[in-house]
């Protein structure tokens, strides 16, 4: 089942940054994010945030960032893997966008425990994760981080191809889950947004994205995935 909505199905997605790697939310996040554990760094805050200002946060980053606008197919896959990371964004943890470990640039960290490897593999760790003050300060660092450190990843992203972004993402080390879940659970949910947005408009590659428009089918995509078994 394609894991998406719940932060408890969320896969571990850790990311390497000097002297460490990430992970997402896992099974047992949310009681151990209510009872506020932590072992190093400050006390973790839920920041849920709705598609809509998601989309519109990761076009503004990727625009400053790459120094153009993100087509609709970019951005979806974009925009689909920040779903997965957040359980559609009502898990969100101080405006953390991808589950990236270690310290924000302004050297803000927060600690919770995680899940990473998968299957018989699997085991449950705690850890610190970059934490940000602004939403715009979360979605500037994960654009950053996964053009300095996952160059292939967002080349994958910009060809429309999230399947390749998954993998490029795994070879890269972001994070220890299934890749056949996560590339899953992205590709369904960016197939579905830019299906529901062809229905309005034959051009989904172009760089003229109606973020209202684009939310509205995230919404609906992240709805549905995990109960269609086309999405399994």
């Amino acid at each position: 089942m394609t894991p998406l909505i719940s932060a408890a199905g969320i896969p571990p997605s850790p990311v390497p940054s000097p002297g460490a790697t990430s992970s997402g939310p896992s099974v047992g996040f949310a009681q151990a994010l209510a009872s506020r554990e932590t072992v190093a760094g400050g006390t973790p805050t839920v920041t849920p945030m709705r598609a809509a200002d998601a989309a519109a946060a990761i076009s503004s980053a990727y625009q400053s960032v790459v120094g153009a606008p993100p087509s609709k197919a970019t951005l979806a896959i974009l925009v689909s893997q920040w779903s997965l990371e957040t359980g559609g964004g009502r898990a969100m943890i101080d405006y953390n966008f991808g589950g990236i470990k270690g310290r924000s640039p302004s050297g803000q960290s927060v600690s919770y425990p995680t899940t990473e490897g998968s299957g018989d593999k699997a085991r449950s760790v705690v850890d610190s994760f970059r934490a940000y003050g602004s939403a715009r300060e979360g979605a500037v660092d994960y654009v950053r981080l996964l053009r300095d450190h996952f160059p292939s990843a967002l080349s994958q992203a910009r060809a429309g191809n999230p399947a390749g972004f998954a993998h490029a993402l795994k070879s890269g080390g972001y994070f220890t889950g299934s890749e056949k879940t996560y590339s899953a659970a992205i590709s369904a949910t960016a197939r579905r947004v830019l299906g529901g947005l062809a229905e309005a408009s034959p051009d989904t590659a172009g760089p003229g994205v109606d973020i209202a428009a684009f939310s509205y089918q995230l919404d609906l995509a992240a709805l549905r995935i995990g109960s269609d078994p086309a999405d399994r």
